[in-house]
């Protein structure tokens, strides 16, 4: 007597032992079939020997990397969390090298459900191997716009760096649209006057924000800055990018900033360089860094126009 479908799927759904799943999973082509989305639903990655070649293996079957609803992977220098019904994925850790794996259709497949996506970068040690190191440049130019790109649901993105970079002003940002994206956070990363460079102002990060108007909600820039290239006549200022945010992103309802543009607090201030927050200039051979002989823009008229974009904001809600 042939067991009932709906007795059968009941006592699948008790079983919790990957290697009981499996097993049932080999029995016959219709235990295949009821067993396949058990199976994969959850993945559990380590550093232990095989578990980076069956996950390689895994990103190359799109019909495998669908019914992957949860990841749990441990490492001392990353962490992947959650993902709650397959629409909410958070990865801290990600080095900013380059990953082939990343660019495979069945990892694409994997993002392209995601609604929340938070991403916080771990970059190589840039103190040797400098701004312009190849990897680094080549992960911000090229892998991590194919990541977004793929997440074509994305309603809220959070990009955290832990050392200032210009990543999305790389000109390959710009085919980036995300039609969905309501919430955007954006740490320690650089907006770069790109009309310097011959570019033109629809091009980076700046560009990237603006692009997105017609959806974006709430948008937060705590720890971004603006460079100052000692050679521009007429650099960038904050002042300059919240005027254009208040008269573009019309349906904006939340900006946050904290700190504003200024000198450093008394306790992050060095004796013979206080520095500043809100700009930094570039140094080829170590990146980023905020110090200037003087100010490098005025911090009042910076001041008023955020006071300007929040009452706009404001008004909108009232």
């Amino acid at each position: 007597m042939a067991i009932p479908l709906e007795l059968r799927t009941a006592i699948f759904d008790e079983l919790a032992d990957k290697k009981d799943l499996l097993a049932c999973r080999a029995v016959s082509k219709e235990f295949e079939s009821l067993m396949t989305h058990r199976v994969f639903q959850v993945l559990n990655l380590s550093r232990e020997n095989g578990s980076h070649a069956a996950f390689t293996a895994l990103v190359k079957a799109p019909h495998l990397m669908q019914h992957i609803k949860a990841i749990n992977f441990r490492a001392e220098s990353n962490e992947i969390d959650k993902n709650e019904g397959g629409k909410c994925l958070e990865i801290r850790g990600l080095l900013t090298y380059p990953n082939e794996n990343m660019q495979l259709d069945g990892f694409r497949a994997f993002l392209r459900p995601i609604t929340t996506l938070v991403i916080a970068l771990t970059s190589l040690d840039q103190g040797d191997n400098g701004y312009c190191d190849e990897d680094y440049t080549s992960f911000l130019e090229e892998y991590l716009p194919n990541f977004l790109s793929s997440s074509v649901d994305l309603e809220s993105l959070t990009l955290l760096s832990d050392v200032e970079t210009n990543g999305p002003n790389f000109p390959q940002w710009d085919a980036i649209t995300l039609p969905r994206l309501t919430s955007l956070r954006l740490a320690s990363f650089v907006f770069v006057n790109w009309p310097f460079y011959g570019l033109g102002s629809d091009t980076g990060l700046e560009y990237f924000i603006v692009r997105h108007a017609q959806s974006l909600r709430h948008l937060d820039l705590s720890g971004c800055c603006v460079a100052i290239e000692n050679e521009d006549a007429n650099p960038r200022s904050w002042a300059n990018i919240w005027t254009r945010f208040e008269g573009q992103l019309v349906n904006l309802t939340t900006f946050v900033f904290d700190p504003l543009p200024g000198l450093r607090s008394e306790e992050q201030q060095d004796d013979d360089d206080p520095g500043y927050v809100g700009y930094v200039t570039l140094l080829i051979e170590s990146g980023y860094i905020n110090f200037f002989d003087e100010p490098p823009q005025d911090f009042e008229v910076d001041r008023l126009a955020f006071e300007s974009f929040q009452n706009v904001i404001a008004a909108r809600k009232s």
